[in-house]
């Protein structure tokens, strides 16, 4: 039975996909921190952590797709020391645009990087980029924090009671920690006893996903300036919805058509081939711009959409001191479709708020007391991204009708909101007189005052809040 550190907290991480990897870096580097004295008022000296991540693929492999950035996983990776790592790599859109889906109507419009809003207002840039260069430069700062990773482990089983955890191949681990990254389908998840009953539901709609190269874009006039001028544009018809953005330095323009469900597709299914046919059939009503994407592109591929209802429990910590403590971040605990582009930033900031949390013990014993802590910061905040997730989906497939122009209406006023507000950077104003937008988690998305809440959101000074450090 390997083991990681018999001096210390032995950390295990399931899955090596983007959160896994980034909640190892965030460990890792909370604790240099702690243990150098940085930026931290508190006498402790947690333990030293060793962390070992098993991932079930050959190699840190993501599938070809565009991923949005959003602030508030950007403040993480910024405070982890990639920024200019990712700036190598990534798109910074200027704007958000969107649209009604036969080009009639522009329905609102929204700065992203454009002015260095996102930098003024938020405190951290909005990013696209691609999945394989995600995972790569994540992959790279988890090694370079000191963390070990491992292919080809399939988890066969955990036992909660002993912290034993069992790949197919009969090898097994011990650790003091495992933390569930490991996706909508979760080993770590259904060891807590609270959620063995709990299912995995498959969404109502799934997407479709493509890519264009730059060159076949810069062919015709009207896709060329959605590749020369980086931003992102929602497109939101009948039960219809596309969203698209340039990735991979403005190489590739990467698209998402969002339709109903096949009632064809099992439950269970993951991906499958698409048929560029039957998608070019679906979007014929759309404006001539989709029907050129459609025209360019020379394959596609369905993706399934899952989300889980709230779980009872995200940690469990058997009752004897010094036990073992399973924990989950990422999808493994709160999966929601993308129509909010929190998926993967929620799970970034799982991983960060965990690792602050982990600064705040001095033995083995303290973990069951923390894990709490991270559980208490962390649900509220994601269900009501999941709330809000649920009500873009219903919003962004709306048919024609009352509901459709009042959403419509809510659009256009937002966007307007967020314009109004330019001037909370006169240095020569108050606060009250420039009118900043305060973060407010009841409105709805758009909102000026809930994407304030959901984009400024800054996991230390959270975590020192509800600790009473301040």
């Amino acid at each position: 039975m390997p083991s990681i550190d018999e001096n210390g907290l032995r950390v295990i991480i399931v899955g090596g996909g983007i959160v896994g990897l980034a909640t190892a870096t965030s460990l890792l580097r909370a604790q240099e921190i702690s243990q150098n004295g940085e930026e931290s008022p508190r006498q402790l000296q947690p333990p030293k952590l060793s962390v070992l991540i098993l991932e079930r693929h050959h190699s840190l492999t993501e599938f070809g797709a565009g991923i949005q950035i959003p602030p508030n996983a950007s403040r993480v990776l910024c405070n982890l020391g990639l920024r200019t790592a990712f700036e190598k790599c990534v798109v910074i859109p200027l704007r958000a645009q969107m649209k009604r889906f036969d080009g009639q109507k522009v329905l609102g419009t929204r700065p992203l990087n454009e002015g260095n809003w996102a930098e003024r207002n938020y405190g951290s840039p909005q990013w696209v980029i691609h999945r394989a260069d995600y995972q790569r430069l994540l992959g790279e700062a988890a090694r370079a924090a000191g963390a070990e990773i491992e292919f080809d482990k399939r988890v066969q089983a955990i036992d909660a009671q002993s912290g034993t955890l069992t790949l197919v191949d009969g090898t097994s681990y011990s650790a003091d920690l495992i933390i569930g990254a490991d996706g909508v389908r979760s080993k770590v998840r259904s060891a807590i006893p609270a959620n063995r009953e709990i299912s995995v539901h498959a969404f109502k709609e799934v997407s479709y996903r493509g890519m264009i190269p730059r060159k076949v874009m810069l062919s015709s006039p009207l896709t060329a300036p959605l590749i020369e001028e980086p931003s992102t544009t929602l497109w939101l018809g009948p039960n219809l919805s596309l969203v698209a953005y340039p990735v991979a330095k403005s190489e590739l323009y990467n698209l998402v058509f969002g339709v109903p469900r096949p009632e064809s597709m099992p439950d269970h299914a993951l991906s499958a081939p698409g048929d560029l046919a039957e998608l070019r059939i679906l979007f014929s009503g759309f404006d001539d711009v989709v029907q050129k994407i459609l025209q360019l592109m020379d394959r596609t591929s369905i993706w399934t959409q899952s989300y889980l209802p709230s779980l009872p429990s995200w940690t469990y910590s058997t009752p004897a001191d010094g036990g073992v403590n399973l924990v989950l971040v990422g999808d493994s605990v709160h999966a929601f479709p993308p129509h909010l582009a929190q998926g993967a930033a929620a799970g970034i900031e799982d991983g960060a708020t965990l690792a602050e949390c982990l600064t705040r013990i001095t033995s083995k014993n303290d973990l069951p007391r923390v894990l709490q802590a991270y559980e208490q910061l962390r649900r509220p905040r994601c269900e009501r991204i999941a709330a809000v997730v649920l009500q873009n989906a219903k919003y962004f497939f709306l048919p024609d009708g009352p509901e459709q122009e009042e959403r419509d209406r809510l659009y256009a006023r937002a966007g307007q909101g967020v314009r109004k507000s330019e001037d909370r950077n006169d240095t020569q104003k108050s606060p009250d007189e420039k009118g900043v937008v305060k973060p407010d988690i009841t409105k709805p998305f758009p909102h000026p005052a809930f994407l304030m809440w959901l984009y400024s959101y800054d996991v230390k000074s959270e975590v020192v809040k509800h600790f009473g450090e301040v």
